[in-house]
């Protein structure tokens, strides 16, 4: 084959790379090899065959490992600028995927600022370029099996760019890089990845989603669930395509099982009616256990929501589970489970009074699903239910909750039990609590497509005309091009005295310390707490009993930070005080804590060493003892080795 005699000149150069002398050359001859599988002047078969070679061998690890040999090359300016265009064409006209990850993996601190400053420029090139799109057509183009992390780096690339590219060089990014610009343009690429997906499938060709669920939960994680799902929805809802819906259900299926609470629940929100939501979901959650925790408990047992969509989020997971024979019994399922909860005297006295009346208001929406699906077999036992609870509120001593029971007694009673000859009525002022209640019993109807159209071009909008501008970040300038040494035009300020930082004041008792330890934000609070916290444990001997566990746990849960000073040692004393003073709690909360999933390799080092030294000291009381933690304990801590949960770990 006419590409076997490139494989050797590969491997040497890979050998060779860092030779500044024969890089160059070297560097031309692989430029023109990358260049040839776009060639036009060979017939389809040799073109095929050096596509297929370039896939094969350029995609693994040879092409992956020669950009990260060029990473730190890019910082010499005189060899950049020699070898610009073949640069360019490795780096743009190679695998894109690769080349990616790899410019993305430059812009960490370890490299130098002029080649994090290439690396944003071929960035830029790469997405101005239509890459984005390209790279996740690619993905979708296989139904290979994915690996599990095959292409978590790819995703995390995807999904912060912007992030990183502005957290590196402030605003001096380019225009395509910035968020406002960058990310309507990922979701341009999503629905061209998703409507290529359906293509292939009208041809009769395999396709795989993984790589879209994968970048769909990590977008999500981060905040951008609600612009996401308005860029996707306009599309997919003004189509309604069977075959791009049954695509859209496979994706869902796919999310990640820690990204679906940023997932679905904002699009829960996003939807206008639950038929839409039918369409968009179909019966994934028949078949997913976790995907009917997080709908049927989560949303409407678990969380509450008091913002103006409400009455629209209820509308939508239950008439969701409720307008489809094969989901029927689990929207019975939800409203048997909603009124127990809403009747139990239990509950009644320990929810809060906004989640009181977000699980009255998803039963009034719950029961104007109730006639068309329902008998009286099931509709009996809610009755029951229903007056059990009603004269658990009747006897509160809280007017607002006397007022919901008797207001939602009064709704669904007519609808439960019809047949009474005198319905359930109550004689008390028509007030707030009422009339919003009432007003559930109007079921939404379904919008026009415009409207999915309308904030769909709010959020994907026109791009500018040179949002597919590559210039270079050039630091020391703002975004107009003004030199920032200029100073020109400052008023000077008065002289003023340094005056000392007021340092925090140390805690007086132990929930005072407890609550310090958990102010993330306020460094100075947590430093001077735990410096105490040894102190005020064995002093509050009765109160450190109560909390000990607790302790514990906010103890466990600290991260070493390089503001406090003698942190592992502090850390160390601590934990130690709390097995002294509480010795069964806190060692069996430890003991039990050593083999669950979500800690590192050095918080399970902290749990034994604290067991053992706390042994010691309470096997002799009256000698002194060193509260020194274990060297490997300091020695993981400096290096800041395991700090990856262990469930990660592979």
């Amino acid at each position: 084959m006419e590409s076997e005699p490139w494989i050797p000149t590969i491997q040497s150069f890979i050998k060779r790379v860092a030779d500044s002398a024969e890089t160059g050359h070297i560097l031309k001859t692989l430029s023109h090899l990358l260049v040839s599988q776009h060639r036009s002047d060979c017939s389809a078969t040799e073109l095929c065959s050096q596509f297929s070679f370039a896939q094969s061998y350029f995609v693994s690890g040879p092409f992956e490992e020669l950009l990260y040999r060029l990473l730190p090359l890019l910082s010499n300016l005189e060899f950049v600028t020699s070898n610009s265009k073949y640069l360019s064409a490795i780096f743009l006209d190679g695998p894109a995927d690769v080349s990616f990850e790899v410019l993305y993996a430059g812009l960490s601190g370890e490299y130098a600022t002029v080649t994090q400053e290439k690396c944003v420029v071929y960035l830029s090139q790469l997405v101005a370029a239509g890459k984005l799109a390209d790279i996740m057509v690619c993905k979708c183009s296989t139904d290979s099996y994915m690996l599990n992390g095959e292409h978590d780096s790819l995703v995390q690339a995807y999904a912060c760019l912007p992030d990183k590219a502005a957290n590196r060089f402030q605003q001096n990014v380019p225009l395509n890089l910035q968020r406002n610009v960058y990310y309507p343009t990922l979701y341009k690429s999503i629905l061209l990845s998703l409507n290529d997906v359906k293509v292939r499938l009208q041809k009769g060709l395999s396709s795989s989603v993984a790589f879209i669920s994968l970048l769909i939960g990590k977008l999500c994680v981060h905040g951008l669930a609600m612009d996401l799902w308005t860029a996707l929805l306009a599309d997919i809802m003004v189509n309604q395509d069977f075959l791009l819906s049954r695509v859209f259900h496979k994706v869902v299926s796919g999310i990640a099982v820690t990204a679906l609470d940023s997932t679905i629940i904002p699009l829960l929100r996003c939807v206008y009616h639950y038929d839409d939501i039918s369409a968009l979901l179909g019966n994934t959650i028949i078949d997913s256990k976790k995907l009917q925790y997080l709908i049927m408990d989560k949303v409407l047992l678990h969380k509450f929501y008091t913002s103006a969509d409400v009455s629209k989020l209820l509308y939508n997971v239950i008439g969701y589970l409720a307008s489809s024979p094969s989901r029927v019994h689990l929207y019975h399922t939800t409203f048997t489970k909603l009124l127990q909860v809403w009747a139990d005297a239990s509950s009644i006295r320990c929810v809060s009074l906004d989640q009181h009346m977000y699980i009255s208001k998803a039963l009034v929406v719950c029961s104007t699903f109730l006639s068309s699906h329902s008998s009286d077999s099931l509709k009996m036992p809610l009755f029951k239910d229903l007056m059990s609870g009603l004269q658990n509120h009747l006897t509160n001593s809280d007017s607002s909750i006397r007022h919901i029971g008797m207001a939602v007694a009064q709704i669904l009673s007519a609808k439960l039990n019809p047949q009474l000859e005198k319905k359930l009525e109550f004689d008390y002022d028509d007030d707030q609590i009422y009339r919003e209640l009432v007003s559930l019993e109007t079921c939404p109807t379904l919008p026009d497509s415009s409207a999915y159209e309308k904030q769909s071009k709010n959020i994907l909008g026109d791009s500018p005309e040179d949002a597919s501008g590559t210039s270079e970040p050039v630091l020391g300038k703002t975004q107009y091009g003004e030199d920032l040494d200029s100073d020109d035009d400052l008023e000077p300020l008065g002289e003023f005295e340094d005056k000392a930082r007021p340092t925090e004041q140390p805690a007086s008792y132990l929930g005072e310390c407890m609550q310090g330890l958990m102010s993330a934000d306020n460094p100075e609070k947590v430093e001077s707490c735990l410096k105490v916290a040894p102190t005020l444990i064995r002093r509050s001997r009765v109160m450190t009993e109560e909390v000990s566990v607790e302790f514990a746990k906010v103890l466990l849960h600290m991260e070493s930070s390089v503001v406090i000073e003698n942190f592992v040692l502090l850390h160390h004393e601590s934990l130690v005080s709390l097995l002294v003073v509480s010795p069964v709690p806190v060692a069996q909360y430890l003991c039990k804590e050593f083999s669950a999933r979500n800690y590192n390799v050095r918080q399970r080092l902290d749990m034994l060493d604290a067991l053992a030294a706390g042994a010691v000291q309470l096997a002799d009381p009256k000698a002194e003892h060193e509260q020194k933690p274990s060297s490997l304990v300091e020695e993981m801590t400096t290096l800041n080795v395991g700090d990856k949960p262990s469930g990660e770990m592979q």
